[in-house]
């Protein structure tokens, strides 16, 4: 059943873009990334993009960091989750 959840994507930008507004996410070169929408684009398993100005910037740590909001705002338990993150 986790598996097969998704989730709209006006519920994943509302619950999410105001967590990343307060723990934005940090570059090594300094340059501001900007994590404009969210949306899940596939089930089973879950696959959730989030569109970004520039994505290889993005940071493990980070990615870890929104999987763990993701699980505790929407469940997903024991479902692998992939997060994708591409240009807008």
């Amino acid at each position: 059943e986790e598996r097969c959840k998704t989730v709209k994507t006006s519920d994943l930008n509302d619950t999410l873009l105001p967590e990343i507004q307060l723990n934005p996410p940090s570059s090594s070169s300094g340059a501001e990334i900007k994590i404009n929408y969210i949306t899940q684009v596939k089930a089973k398993p879950p696959v959730i993009v989030f569109f970004t100005n520039n994505p290889k910037l993005i940071q493990e740590s980070y990615k870890r960091f929104l999987e763990r909001r993701i699980r505790k705002s929407f469940g997903f338990i024991g479902v692998p989750l992939s997060l994708q993150f591409r240009k807008k």
